[in-house]
């Protein structure tokens, strides 16, 4: 189960970057997109967390835009607190469209670190498009670092 909302929970929604100073490189858009999901997730904010999921959403499973919503439903119906821990984002840029790479922790408590038996750890791929003017995940898989 935490692998299936592990991998719902880094796909998810984007802000506006409306942000004081230089707009972001568009690597650094894509960045700040897959870190608002995960944050987006962390705090159960549903509708935000699906702002960047596109309509053309597939993931390496064939669940859809309407499926991933269903299953973050229910994650964020449950009890207790999630926690995410993203590590370095490696982005590939091609246009209007970027490949991103991480690793991303998960946990069903605010103390993620100190429960490392109760955490789990993929490996994302994304796909991502710039859909009118914003960066929106179209696909993604994801693999457990330790196995399993």
């Amino acid at each position: 189960m935490i692998l299936a909302l592990g991998a719902a929970l880094v796909l998810a929604m984007v802000l506006p970057l409306a942000l004081c100073g230089p707009e972001p490189t568009p690597e650094e858009a894509v960045r700040a997109v897959i870190r608002r999901t995960a944050e987006a997730c962390e705090e159960r904010r549903l509708g935000d967390a699906m702002e960047g999921i596109s309509d053309t959403y597939r993931d390496q499973d064939g669940l859809a835009k309407k499926q991933l919503f269903g299953l973050l439903f229910r994650e964020f119906a449950r009890d207790g607190r999630l926690g995410v821990i993203l590590g370095p984002i490696q982005v590939e840029m091609a246009d209007d469209r970027a490949r991103a790479n991480f690793v991303a922790a998960f946990g069903e408590s605010e103390g993620l670190l100190s429960l490392p038996g109760e955490a789990d750890a993929l490996q994302f791929e994304l796909d991502l498009a710039l859909e009118d003017g914003d960066w929106r995940i179209t696909w993604h898989s994801r693999v457990p670092v330790f196995g399993g």
